[in-house]
């Protein structure tokens, strides 16, 4: 029978308790036919109709957390208190005659007996009874039961265990680190016995918060105690060191009752789950259903099951458990797989409708290859002899469009010839070409009277001996030339660009060379899709064969192209990297680089790619009230940043100078100069640049040069789509740091620009400098962003936001003069 009943899982349901014992006997020889009949005969009762155990709601698991929260600080900040005056009392730092001396006397007694003093007949003394006794002297070095709780509640939200199980951790545990590192991890031996016997003792780890739980339980004060389970149980061993010694216990959960009884012994240890309801009553939580727009009762499953929801990660048990019991059963997580199954499949659709678009060569651009007799472009295949000339798949190349109409079927059969045509997304200049297959008989005839030449690339050849010929004209302007190599694999989706575009395209034949030459000659590119966003590199997804994840190929513009004052800047972000290793787990690794222009003459970056979604593009989907905690974070990375010091000022690769004052005014002149190029009005700059030299010595009072992000704010950071509030994942796109005075620095610039919900980014940033020095200095700084955005907005053919500009500038001179 015990073997039964550990089979049976020690089952709660007569439901469960029968489909085990069918599975037992059902092929038991030795069960008479009668007994197995009577057996599968009886039908199994009906499931409970019981609701699912869901999560909290943020608002509700933080007006939880805020309670719990609430007793730890009160109970810390009382039995810390209560020791500090047993540590002056006996240092004899307390005057006889002041009322705290009686009390740290009591106290005194407390700590070493165990016990208030008391008369011959049991009763305590007078002096102990005017301190309160019991209730007001024990509390001041222990826990009371209600804080042993809210401790329990606070470790079962923090690491996902059971409340159980938390409430029977041993105070012994083990420290990998020795315990000289502030927070770190503890390793605890706990119990599970819903585990089985054979594996109910475990390892807990306890470490720093998991970044999913972080902002949904942290508090704006004592963040690092409230981000780390590992500080709150140490704070735990340290309260409740006093009834452990003197109640004999081993479990950390330990505390003092003012008035024991026979069922309430003074030093009690662990908790109960019944203990719950009593501290949610305490705290005016309801025991039972919440009133409508009223608080929600408090439950431990529901504080593991909204930890689990939000940090997806395991917690004693496989994550086939935690996908199909804890997350399976999540209304909110059903909600977010049907979004995302039904985004990832709409998009599927969605490059299958796009890819079966069909160009129709018309029978209006038929008779006009009829009769134009024109030489096909340079570079292209001149047609054999007895051939017309080549049909141009393109027809708005000779002043046609042509008809696009989304086929499903392999072709469309066109009136005037019979044949049928195709879009093949091909590589190089030619991506978009119209195949034309023919065959034999009277279509092939049909065409051949009409004087054309129909091209057939290799890789759709019905014969060898049938020869590939370049159709349209090279896009984006690109040399004409030899036919180009073929990549009839690579899905190659650039962003259309004019020919005198800034940003021009990477050729597919470029990108699988960069590839060949980054991860070998054997490579081949599956995909490679143009990345918006950016307005001065060439950005690609590349999917690469053999590679897990696609790589993001970063291409420089052209060196002539590239303006004095922001030349070569992606060698700058290389020369960099090695001073970002403060925040190297927000950014992308780099796999490779090449500036010897061998493959391709532009710089190359090859570089992993990054988790998250844009931050500008994703901030706006969470309530405003939310964005303070995304701006601190910014303030975090910002700090940390700025905190690196350098060996000179400038930018960070050369060339690098002795001053401040010089690094400065060798920018602005190098921001006049590509202005001036540009046919641009450069006085306004030059008058600034002229102050710059006139007040070096108040520019130079900036002695110990630091790096400056350049660019950084939330146009180069990374979020984490899935997180329950604003979360940084990642940021991106150091190729404009210097060497200087951290308040030039781009990302102050934009966090004092408006005084919304950025201005939390100086609550972690740290105050500003408010002297008049730092005040002016803050004016030619200014000055000199404008200049830098002057010049961008002439670059994109923005005119009003360069007109803008001078008047902007013309404030700044005021002011400074």
């Amino acid at each position: 029978m015990r073997g039964l009943w550990e089979f049976c899982g020690r089952v709660r349901s007569q439901r469960t308790y029968l489909e085990a014992l069918r599975a037992l006997l059902r092929d038991d020889q030795e069960l008479p036919e009668a007994s197995r009949a009577e057996l599968f005969a009886q039908k199994l009762p009906e499931y409970d109709d019981r609701q699912a155990t869901l999560a909290y709601t943020d608002e509700e698991m933080q007006a939880i957390m805020t309670r719990v929260r609430g007793d730890v600080r009160r109970a810390r900040d009382r039995v810390r208190a209560g020791r500090a005056l047993l540590e002056r009392f006996r240092a004899g730092e307390i005057p006889e005659d002041s009322s705290d001396f009686e009390l740290g006397e009591l106290l005194d007694h407390f700590d070493r007996i165990g016990d208030l003093p008391r008369y011959p007949s049991g009763r305590v003394t007078f002096a102990a009874s005017r301190c309160g006794g019991a209730t007001g002297i024990g509390p001041r070095l222990c826990l009371t039961v209600p804080e042993m709780t809210a401790f329990a509640l606070l470790l079962t939200a923090l690491t996902t265990e059971n409340f159980g199980t938390v409430a029977a951790w041993p105070a012994v545990h083990y420290r990998p680190d020795g315990g000289f590192a502030d927070g770190g991890v503890a390793l605890v031996e706990a119990v599970k016995p819903r585990r089985g016997p054979d594996r109910e003792h475990m390892v807990t780890a306890l470490e720093d918060l998991p970044p999913g739980l972080s902002d949904l339980l942290q508090s704006t004060d004592d963040l690092p105690l409230f981000r780390s389970p590992t500080r709150v149980y140490q704070l735990l061993l340290e309260l409740t060191d006093v009834p452990r010694r003197h109640g004999g216990h081993t479990l950390a959960l330990s505390g003092f009752t003012p008035r024991p009884t026979s069922s309430k012994p003074p030093w009690p240890q662990g908790v109960r789950a019944s203990y719950i309801g009593k501290w949610a009553v305490r705290h005016g939580f309801p025991t039972g259903e919440a009133p409508p727009g009223g608080p929600p009762p408090v439950e431990a499953r529901r504080i593991r099951q909204t930890g689990i929801e939000h940090n997806r990660r395991p917690v004693a048990q496989t994550r086939r458990t935690m996908n199909d019991y804890y997350l399976k059963r999540s209304p909110e997580v059903q909600r977010e797989s049907r979004t995302v199954v039904g985004d990832v499949l709409r998009a599927e659709v969605g490059k299958a409708r796009a890819r079966r678009q069909i160009p129709v060569i018309t029978a209006a651009l038929v008779d006009k290859a009829r009769t134009d007799r024109r030489p096909p472009a340079p570079g292209g295949r001149v047609p054999g002899p007895g051939q017309g000339p080549v049909l141009h798949a393109r027809g708005h190349a000779e002043g046609h469009r042509a008809e696009r109409r989304p086929e499903r079927g392999a072709g469309r059969r066109e009136g005037v010839t019979g044949r049928r045509t195709r879009t093949q997304r091909g590589p190089g200049p030619y991506r978009d070409r119209t195949v034309t297959r023919t065959g034999t008989g009277p279509r092939r005839a049909r065409l051949r009277a009409a004087g054309v030449a129909v091209a057939c690339p290799a890789h759709f050849a019905a014969a060898p001996s049938q020869t590939p010929v370049n159709l349209g004209r090279p896009r984006y302007g690109a040399p004409a030339g030899p036919p180009v190599e073929e990549h009839p694999f690579m899905d190659y989706q650039p962003i259309p660009r004019t020919p005198d575009a800034f940003q021009q395209p990477v050729a597919p034949e470029e990108i699988a060379a960069i590839c060949r030459r980054t991860f070998g000659s054997g490579t081949q590119v599956t995909a490679a899709v143009e990345l918006g966003g950016g307005m001065y590199n060439t950005t690609l997804r590349v999917h690469v064969s053999g590679e897990d994840r696609p790589v993001i190929l970063r291409v420089a513009p052209q060196p002539h192209k590239q303006f004095r004052s922001e030349r070569a800047l992606m060698r700058n972000e290389f020369a960099t990297l090695p001073y970002l290793a403060p925040i190297a787990p927000l950014m992308p690794r780099l796999i490779a680089a090449d500036f010897t222009h061998e493959v391709i003459g532009r710089d190359v970056m090859v570089q992993t790619l990054l988790d998250g979604v844009p931050a500008a593009d994703q901030l706006g989907t969470y309530p405003r009230s939310s964005w303070p905690g995304f701006f601190r974070q910014l303030g975090e990375v910002a700090r940390t940043v700025h905190a690196v010091r350098g060996p000179n000022f400038g930018p960070v690769a050369g060339p690098g100078c002795t001053t401040w004052s010089e690094a400065l005014a060798a920018s602005f002149t190098d921001i006049a100069t590509d202005l001036d190029a540009a046919g641009l009005d450069v006085t306004d700059l030059r008058k600034v640049a002229d102050l710059v030299d006139q007040h070096r010595a108040t520019f130079d009072e900036i002695t110990e040069p630091r790096l400056l992000s350049g660019d950084f704010w939330t146009i180069n950071c990374l979020m984490d789509a899935s997180a329950p509030v604003p979360a940084l994942s990642g940021v991106i796109d150091f190729d404009r740091t210097l060497w200087g005075d951290p308040a030039a620095d781009w990302t102050i610039r934009m966090a004092k620009a408006k005084p919304d919900e950025r201005e939390a980014f100086w609550e972690t940033y740290g105050p500003q400098d408010q002297s008049d020095a730092a005040t002016w200095r803050s004016k030619i700084y200014e000055a000199r962003h404008l200049g830098a955005v002057r010049l961008e907005r002439h670059r994109l053919g923005n005119r009003e936001g360069v007109r803008h500009s001078y008047e902007s500038m013309a404030a700044i001179l005021t002011a400074a003069a």
